[in-house]
């Protein structure tokens, strides 16, 4: 694989690298802030961006600030709020479509109590959407539990009422139905002529990136699960060796 991948990285003239963030190029925090990037992988962007056959795009759940403070001074472009907010290179960051966030405080109370109740717990509010991480809640398996029962009661209401649940990995948030990574991938695989497209994530809302893109690209699934990703790296620090490793053999 690391064979073909770089040949095939090598030949290329025009490629897309569509990055998820969290669980990709950096690993996982107890908290969403603490999951700043590493200069090392400031660095492999920076590396990769400035190939003029490259373009190169971070499609994130992550809020767009955040992106922006963290990342905005690269020459890269962004999908942030799992596609809601996005930003080309060197431009300013647009909404993929107008959305409606008056059902937002209706979630916040149905989550509270989940917060309430799993002490280490959190709500996070994003500008188009409402999350509940319980990576950090003291009692685990109770976290779990709950976690479980909380979905059953978002999906009734997203049902009602035209959102979406996305089920990750220690985290439930409720957003506006059809806004995804994949619809938000489109926005760059629509252009024609890449001869080179990498795509990589490790959650569940990765599932829509990979279904997305075409069957040749390397699509990547980091850590374990299934996935319709074509292959496997064990962490987000496999995925930044190979990044680095295909911009030191270009």
């Amino acid at each position: 694989m690391q064979v073909d991948i770089t040949k095939a990285y090598q030949a290329a003239q025009k490629r897309l690298l569509l990055l998820d963030y969290d669980g990709t190029l950096v690993e996982f925090a107890p908290t969403p802030p603490e999951a700043k990037p590493t200069a090392e992988l400031i660095q492999i962007l920076t590396n990769l961006a400035s190939d003029p056959r490259n373009t190169v795009v971070v499609i994130s759940g992550r809020d767009h600030d955040t992106l922006d403070e963290w990342l905005g001074d690269l020459p890269i472009s962004f999908a942030a709020e799992h596609g809601m907010m996005i930003k080309h290179a060197g431009g300013g960051w647009q909404p993929s479509l107008a959305a409606d966030l008056a059902w937002v405080p209706a979630v916040r109370a149905i989550m509270q109590p989940y917060v309430d109740a799993n002490p280490g717990s959190i709500l996070e509010n994003k500008p188009s959407s409402v999350a509940w991480h319980n990576r950090n809640a003291v009692d685990a398996e109770k976290a779990a539990t709950a976690e479980d029962e909380l979905v059953g009661k978002l999906q009734q209401y997203a049902s009602a009422n035209g959102l979406r649940v996305i089920h990750g990995k220690n985290v439930i948030e409720l957003q506006t139905e059809g806004i995804n990574k994949g619809e938000a991938a489109k926005t760059w695989l629509q252009n024609s002529g890449w001869d080179f497209i990498l795509a990589a994530g490790d959650d569940t809302t990765d599932e829509d990136l990979f279904s997305a893109v075409p069957p040749n690209a390397f699509s990547f699934k980091i850590g374990e699960g299934p996935s319709k990703a074509t292959l496997r790296l064990e962490s987000p620090a496999a995925m930044r060796l190979l990044l680095a490793s295909l911009i030191a053999k270009q």
